[in-house]
């Protein structure tokens, strides 16, 4: 028999009021059984009362658990405040004594809970009535802890691209080239969210232990280029406008945006800033860049828009391109061209419908050409070659002030007529109805409700026809202003093919015999040509008065 089992005790005895209560060990191989003698002297030095045959039947079973084995007398009150595991409650008992005479007095209960070491959170008014009352014999709770809450982590929210989503009537399907991988900021936008973390609150326990609350930790984030925090320190802010790049935890503002080449990997891009293309522009795609847009490949069939340059290393071949500034390339081929200033091409600028804010060049001597199309400039068109002898498709080249609002009114006309058609459909519309309404009475009311919107819409239509008119009779004011006769060239400095139509302060002129090494000018208001080298020494003189 080992030590361990010597010593152990094979039954014990619990009191709670003048309740006993006993259990007693089932014996195991070789332990030590239970003697009657040894529970009833237990028994008898407490003072319990009980019946041997309840104790004998109790030693017999040897549940191992607690059950009743009889009562003893109390002479006093018996007042005990137990306190939980975790320090979180406290529960008080109160046990009246069995024969008269004794008395609880508060300082009974307030020893009991000093005993207990009970500090913080007694719940007095429960207290109060246990005292009052003198008898709880169920554990009734008199005092409540509190848990510590940890604090809350910070966190950030990143400002991030639109998901392009598909329309709900499902009329309109997702194009997939508007990826919106880019998301553009503007100086002072904010590019994060941050939520500070909270310090938590402490708790304590009924014995006063205090309980330490954690807290939160700080959300990862790190400022790269171009952002900086507000005063709070619960923002990130765009301190420039460009795109908002993050890497991990690292968010900057880029003001240039490269990529390889633009095709369905990145679907259209927009940027206030720069873009860089490695690569090229595939056909049906859009590059849009507030700042200047530069190519090192080719452009397809695609638009390109700029409020700077726009600048192409390889040719362009059906593109749409507009540019603030300047638009260069190797070539033009059967594009649209809208330049603010200058539009530059090395080799070629081939069926193309260009117009420029100050010059057109084709630098490539001696067979750099303008061949079809309409080309259009303010102040100079200069190629070495202007024309072909073999393309049937005729050239027209038109420079002089006012050549840019002479491409406006072009283009509103047709506008014009289409809101002049759509007025007088609905003007018309709008009359049927009358007389129908003045023939029979009344109109129905879903005729009625038709004839309330048609009225609405054609004072629309009506609106829409008189701001184009205004602007109209603007742009025919504006084609008529004198210019600068003196800036407004067009220069061959190798050969005007015969059948180039040349038309300069609207003064048309068209070539009906090959030029060589020619210049067209209007001067003493007659449209000229003249040797290559007087006119552009001419042109020179006066950029440099300029």
């Amino acid at each position: 028999m080992s030590a361990d089992t010597q010593d152990a005790k094979p039954f014990e005895v619990r009191i709670e009021g003048d309740k006993v209560y006993l259990r007693v060990s089932a014996p195991e191989a070789g332990g030590v059984k239970v003697g009657m003698g040894d529970v009833q002297r237990e028994l008898n030095a407490l003072g319990a009362s009980y019946r041997p045959e309840t104790l004998f039947a109790l030693v017999r079973r040897a549940r191992n658990q607690f059950e009743p084995v009889g009562t003893r007398e109390l002479l006093a009150y018996e007042i005990a405040v137990q306190v939980a595991e975790d320090g979180q409650a406290a529960t008080m008992t109160v046990i009246a004594p069995t024969s008269g005479g004794a008395v609880a007095t508060p300082a009974m209960f307030k020893d009991a809970i000093a005993a207990a070491r009970v500090e913080k959170g007694l719940l007095f008014d429960e207290v109060r009535r246990i005292m009052t009352q003198r008898e709880a014999r169920e554990p009734v709770l008199i005092a409540r802890g509190q848990q510590s809450v940890n604090g809350r982590n910070g966190s950030v929210t990143f400002l991030r691209p639109e998901a392009a989503t598909p329309d709900p009537a499902g009329v309109e399907p997702v194009d997939h080239r508007e990826r919106n991988l880019l998301r553009n900021v503007k100086e002072g936008e904010t590019v994060a969210w941050i939520t500070l973390p909270t310090r938590g609150k402490d708790g304590f326990t009924v014995t006063g232990r205090v309980l330490r609350a954690r807290p939160g930790r700080r959300a990862s984030i790190r400022l790269g280029r171009n952002v900086a925090y507000n005063d709070a320190r619960t923002e990130a802010l765009a301190t420039r406008a460009g795109f908002v790049a993050l890497k991990g935890s690292l968010v900057s503002v880029e003001d240039c945006y490269e990529v390889a080449e633009v095709n369905s990997a990145t679907g259209n891009i927009r940027f206030n800033g720069v873009v860089r293309v490695r690569g090229g522009v595939n056909d049906t795609f859009t590059v849009e860049a507030s700042r200047g847009i530069q190519v090192s490949g080719a452009v397809g069939q695609a638009v390109l828009k700029s409020e700077g340059d726009v600048e192409i290393q390889g040719g362009a071949m059906g593109a749409t391109i507009e540019a603030g500034g300047t638009v260069s390339a190797r070539f033009f081929s059967e594009c649209a061209l809208q330049a603010g200033q200058d539009i530059l091409a090395e080799e070629y600028i081939l069926h193309c419908q260009a117009q420029a804010g100050r010059a057109i060049y084709v630098t490539s001597e001696p067979d750099g050409f303008i061949c079809g199309g309409v080309v259009r400039a303010n102040n100079e068109i200069s190629a070495p070659v202007l024309g072909s002898q073999v393309s049937e498709e005729k050239t027209h080249l038109e420079v002089g002030t006012g050549v840019d609002v002479r491409a406006q009114f072009e283009r509103l006309r047709p506008q014009l007529e289409k809101d002049w058609e759509t007025f007088d459909g609905l003007r018309k519309n709008l009359a049927y109805m009358q007389e129908q309404r003045l023939s029979e009475g009344a109109l129905a009311p879903d005729r009625q409700a038709q004839m309330q919107g048609g009225i609405a819409a054609a004072a629309a239509a009506r609106a829409a026809l008189w701001d184009g008119v205004q602007k109209y009779h603007e742009l025919q004011k504006g084609m008529s202003g004198a210019g600068a006769a003196a800036r407004a060239v067009v220069l061959a400095s190798n050969l005007a093919n015969a059948g180039v139509n040349i038309q300069i302060q609207r003064m048309p002129m068209q070539l009906t015999t090959p030029l060589k090494c020619c210049g067209f000018v209007v001067l003493d208001g007659v449209l000229k040509v003249h040797d290559y080298e007087q006119v552009d020494r001419m042109v020179r003189k006066h950029r440099d008065r300029k």
